[in-house]
């Protein structure tokens, strides 16, 4: 069996990281947001290319430094990402003392192994806190600014390559042909990437994780959350799936109501409702942040899938951790599908909670539904 080609993208920065992954599986092409805390060797099998973006702390910084010099693929070094790569390779940045950040141009180098059939100049967006002050001697210069700062260099020999821009962002002209350039062009990689193929692999984890225990789903009436028990319902017997509806009190007018509609017309014949909007609007006083708000709610479902969790197994004690794709002990697992499920694996220890969509972008899970 041919193993697909896959680009890893580490998770560097995360939003940035996810939106690079989502553009390169528009081509075809199987992209994976790489946790930096592990390393990248060895590679996953079909690995043909690496895509650094900056770093938020020190361990990324030096993931993205390590694969700049030790990755055994082609790198793509893209944003801050391009600073890191110049250093690391014994370049040289100034702090400008301020944030750039806007649309800018750039002339370029058509010699380029990168930006060679891209048309000049480009209008990109750009945002940066430092310039290049010396490039790297193993770096060519490939792309410049209206002030005459390098934001482009590669290495063509060591098949390292950047780009101080965003090019996966649409404001910037040509940045899909600049990413199409390096997975097809550079690192060779095939199109075997389908959405539809993805389903069955993701019935088997969902078995594999679950066995024969219940399985608590968390419905919300959200796109997530409904695609899940859908993949949930199709996975396993009836009798193991159970979904759970909790009433926050912050829904819209009615949501609740039509979240039991769903439920039936997705014929599920196990779904308990909690009224918790007392709970939830209490915890809720007082706190003013978004991120707050959301780790809250997160808190407040938790409390309910634990309770349920454990009316389910017996136990009052069951332990949650949201990410993992194998449950284990013999408490029932918890599928996630709902957006806030990053809060809810705080100090839990434990992994009775699964998380079948994790990795798929929201256009992705609306094609699985």
């Amino acid at each position: 069996m041919t193993v697909p080609s896959q680009i890893l993208v580490l998770q560097g920065e995360d939003d940035q990281a996810a939106l690079i992954a989502k553009r390169v599986r528009e081509f075809g092409v199987s992209a994976t947001v790489w946790p930096c805390d592990g390393g990248i060797t060895p590679l996953p099998a079909g690995v043909c290319g690496i895509i650094v973006t900056g770093a938020t702390t020190d361990a990324r910084r030096d993931a993205v430094i390590d694969a700049v010099l030790k990755g055994p693929v082609p790198v793509l070094a893209v944003g801050a990402g391009f600073d890191l790569m110049n250093v690391a390779l014994g370049g040289q940045q100034r702090h400008m003392g301020r944030l750039a950040s806007g649309m800018t141009t750039v002339r370029t180098d058509d010699r380029s192994g990168l930006l060679d059939q891209v048309p000049a100049p480009l209008s990109v967006w750009m945002r940066r806190t430092s310039v290049v002050a010396g490039l790297a001697a193993a770096l060519t210069a490939i792309a410049w600014d209206v002030d005459g700062h390098v934001v482009g260099a590669e290495s063509q020999a060591r098949q390292r390559f950047g780009v101080r821009f965003h090019p996966h962002l649409a404001a910037s002209d040509s940045g899909r042909l600049i990413l199409r350039r390096f997975v097809h062009d550079i690192c060779g990689c095939r199109s075997d990437w389908r959405l539809p193929e993805q389903i069955p692999g993701l019935l088997a984890d969902v078995r594999e994780a679950v066995g024969s225990r219940p399985v608590i789903a968390l419905l919300s009436g959200g796109l997530y959350s409904a695609v899940t028990v859908g993949l949930l319902q199709r996975a396993l017997p009836e009798p193991q799936v159970v979904a759970l509806h909790v009433d926050t009190g912050v829904m819209r007018q009615g949501e609740s109501e039509r979240v039991l509609a769903l439920a039936q017309a997705m014929n599920l014949r196990r779904i308990e409702v909690r009224d918790a909007h007392r709970d939830v609007l209490a915890a809720l006083g007082g706190l003013h942040r978004t991120v707050e708000k959301h780790a809250c709610l997160a808190q407040q479902l938790q409390a309910r899938a634990i309770h349920a969790a454990a009316r389910a197994e017996g136990t009052d004690r069951p332990t949650l951790a949201f990410g993992q794709v194998s449950p284990a002990g013999d408490m029932a697992p918890v599928a996630a599908g709902h957006t806030c499920n990053r809060h809810l694996s705080a100090g839990d220890g434990g992994d009775a909670v699964i998380t079948p969509l994790h990795g798929y972008f929201r256009d992705e899970v609306r094609q699985l539904g």
